[in-house]
């Protein structure tokens, strides 16, 4: 789909435009009075045009005629309009009739989704408002969302465009500066707590209620937008959008729960009686049953919303980090990424010889045997290899159980992500030395990887675990070591470490698929214990959600065959030379197999 957004430069146009780019059945036009930019870390940012212009003066240069919908997010937020009234009624409300015209004359029947505002809402409010409140507006600001508004639902029904009005709770966490918004402390009291910056609420009372959203849905609410169904009445496209309702002291539980009591001292409530008009004429309830029986979603909890914020924090420093370009590409493309472990230099060369022919992505898993074995001498081969190849191939440390040597493996600067694998210990300390261990990596630009559950067995270069009881991953385990911050999961769901032994292959693919809807799309699912697998369990492994497969014996006995047919028979270099290539034909089989191959580029 061909979308244009306006307000791209800002916050919910950026990520907006950064889940469309991860799809590549979307091209963008992204338009803003600054020349906005395309997301960096968007999986397709070829898709995506950009262009500077201002809508109160040439709204027809943002206009293709091949659009087939369009997004308006420009315009000054509440208190920028109430200061400034001549540029609010320019920017919020000249600006959209502008380019409705535009739109309606060069694009007929174009979806346009309008985001709208609680502050189309004003006192007398009742304590849960609903499609038949009426409409009172005690702000500027509110006042131009609504006068366009009416102008999204008569061009509706005049059928000029195809409109729809979504009006947005209050957004939090916001990341970035304090914006103009009356509503920016929402945000600013969790997000410079988390900076180690002093934060105002401008209310004493704890009680106050506000209508919140976390980003995450937000942008999955938006992108289900393209979707709805038009045989909404001609003249009734507002949607009161989902939220939840959140006092203020809920909102300083969730900060004190998610980063820690210390982050409260920051936090000082002081009365600030210019802005309370404002804030007690928004509503602090929706009926939203309108809103969800059309497929919209909406958040569980605040302390969520600060999870999120949190593990955005955590990923900033990731944002060059090739391991998770790779899975992340995977997982949209719907293939899996050969993740071979390797104990020696033919394992390495082999796996990336397999990359090489068959144009696919790869990664070489090293135990931290390997820094015990040879010191950082074999690891440090791995890297220059992983780095010169002709194709995206990284190193991962694979099942690190000792936080000693996770932080030395992260301080080499060679290893691209790193499995912190405290499976080990009871589920409390295996969650707390993860959570402090994925702060230490991804400060280092290293990605992760956890374990939430324990998977049975043991394999070579690895503490044995099989005297411990296998517990399979539940979701909520999931979702806590998400908040850990951790890049990828290794879920427990009935597979096993080594072989598999008289009871077989037994795979829970329902819980696999429960634990990928759980997780979302920032984390990606990665799968160990793949001794004596099949394509077919492969393909549904990877249909469920799986990105990276770990490999061990299919390819390393192959090694141990050649070894033991021809040692003796012919050079040793020659024995070498055969063996990689063994290892390298099984290994660009499996790659046929997860699809992988041709997805290098």
């Amino acid at each position: 789909m061909y979308i244009l957004i306006t307000g791209a430069a800002g916050f919910v146009g950026q990520i907006l435009a950064k889940r469309l780019l991860d799809d590549n059945s979307h091209k963008l036009l992204l338009a803003d009075v600054i020349e906005p930019p395309i997301p960096k870390d968007a999986k397709f940012p070829d898709n995506a045009k950009t262009i500077k212009a201002d809508l109160c003066v040439s709204p027809e240069n943002v206009v293709d005629e091949q659009l087939e919908a369009a997004f308006l997010f420009h315009g000054i937020m509440s208190s920028g309009s109430e200061t400034n009234f001549d540029l609010g009624m320019c920017v919020n409300f000249d600006a959209t009739r502008n380019l409705l015209e535009v739109l309606r004359k060069k694009t007929p029947g174009i979806r346009v989704i309008y985001s709208s505002s609680q502050a189309v809402y004003g006192s007398p409010l009742p304590d849960v408002v609903d499609d038949s409140t009426k409409i009172t507006p005690l702000s500027s600001y509110g006042a131009e969302k609504l006068m366009c508004e009416i102008l999204i639902t008569e061009f509706t029904r005049r059928n000029f465009i195809n409109g729809f009005v979504l009006r947005f709770p209050t957004i939090s966490v916001r990341p970035g500066k304090p914006t103009a918004a009356a509503s920016s402390w929402l945000s600013g009291m969790v997000r410079e707590p988390f900076n180690d910056l002093e934060s105002v609420i401008p209310i004493e009372d704890k009680s106050f209620k506000s209508w919140l959203c976390s980003p995450r849905t937000l942008v999955s609410n938006l992108v289900h937008s393209l979707t709805i169904p038009s045989s909404l009445p001609l003249h009734k496209r507002q949607i009161n959008m989902p939220g939840i309702s959140t006092t203020i002291n809920d909102m300083l539980s969730a900060l004190s729960k998610i980063g820690g009591p210390s982050k409260l001292a920051l936090v000082t409530l002081k009365n600030e009686p210019e802005f309370h008009p404002i804030l007690y004429s928004w509503p602090q309830a929706f009926d939203i049953s309108p809103a969800l029986a059309l497929g919209f979603s909406r958040d569980t909890s605040f302390e969520q919303a600060v999870a999120d914020y949190k593990h955005s924090l955590l990923t900033e420093p990731l944002a060059d980090n090739r391991a998770l370009s790779i899975l992340s590409s995977a997982r949209a493309g719907k293939y899996g990424v050969v993740g071979a472990c390797c104990y020696n230099t033919e394992g390495i060369l082999a796996t990336i010889g397999a990359a090489e022919s068959k144009s696919s992505p790869a990664m070489i898993l090293l135990f931290p045997w390997a820094m015990h074995y040879a010191s950082t001498h074999l690891v440090r081969f791995a890297a220059d290899a992983c780095r010169s190849a002709k194709v995206p191939v990284t190193l991962h440390m694979d099942h690190a159980q000792d936080p000693a040597i996770i932080r030395q493996a992260a301080d080499t600067g060679c290893f691209d992500s790193i499995m912190v694998d405290m499976s080990h210990h009871e589920k409390e300390e295996n969650l707390r030395l993860t959570t402090e261990l994925v702060e230490y990596c991804h400060a280092r630009g290293v990605a992760t990887e956890a374990e939430p559950g324990r998977i049975e067995g043991g394999e070579d270069g690895v503490q044995d675990t099989g005297d411990l009881e296998g517990l399979l991953t539940s979701r909520e385990e999931a979702r806590r070591f998400v908040d850990t911050g951790i890049s990828w999961l290794a879920p427990s769901f009935g597979n096993v470490h080594g072989k598999y032994g008289p009871r077989g292959i037994r795979l829970d693919f329902e819980l696999l698929e429960e634990l990928g809807r759980e997780v979302g799309e920032g984390v990606q699912l990665v799968l160990h214990g793949t001794d004596g697998f099949t394509e077919e369990i492969y393909g549904r492994c990877i249909r469920a959600g799986i990105s990276k497969i770990n490999i061990n014996g299919v390819m390393n006995k192959e090694l141990a065959r050649v070894q033991k047919e021809l040692v003796g028979k012919m050079p040793l270099s020659r024995v070498i030379e055969e063996s990689t290539t063994a290892m390298q034909k099984v290994v660009e089989g499996l790659m046929d197999q997860f699809g992988s191959t041709g997805k290098a580029g």
